[in-house]
């Protein structure tokens, strides 16, 4: 997980091969998926990334910041109302998160 977390680690394709790894090695654990998730962005493969976090809430569905990572994932691929929609379930499960609070009430528009 050290060497997948690091930024000077490689490209996008060798860190997602290093968190893969990981994944494998603890297949419970959250952080592999969203270090792939990541790399996968990276590599312009927005639906596989999606796919990963997708996966990765499936594990624990009442994870607010899984939640919050897909919200950011749709925000940067163009889909504001689904954003929107995501904070707001992470905002539930974590009412004292202030910036989730900010998030699902902006407009989340391009420029915004």
């Amino acid at each position: 997980m050290r060497k997948a977390r690091a930024a000077d680690s490689g490209s996008a394709s060798e860190r997602l091969e290093t968190a893969r790894t990981a994944e494998r090695l603890n297949p419970f654990s959250l952080a592999p998926r969203y270090l792939q998730a990541g790399a996968l962005e990276e590599l312009d493969r927005v639906g596989a990334a999606r796919a990963e976090l997708r996966d990765a809430l499936e594990l624990e569905p009442r994870n607010f910041a899984t939640l919050g990572l897909l919200g950011d994932l749709e925000l940067r691929a163009g889909n504001a109302p689904e954003a929107r929609f995501l904070y707001r379930r992470a905002l539930a499960l974590n009412p004292l998160d202030t910036g989730l609070r900010e998030l699902s009430r902006r407009g989340l528009g391009k420029g915004e």
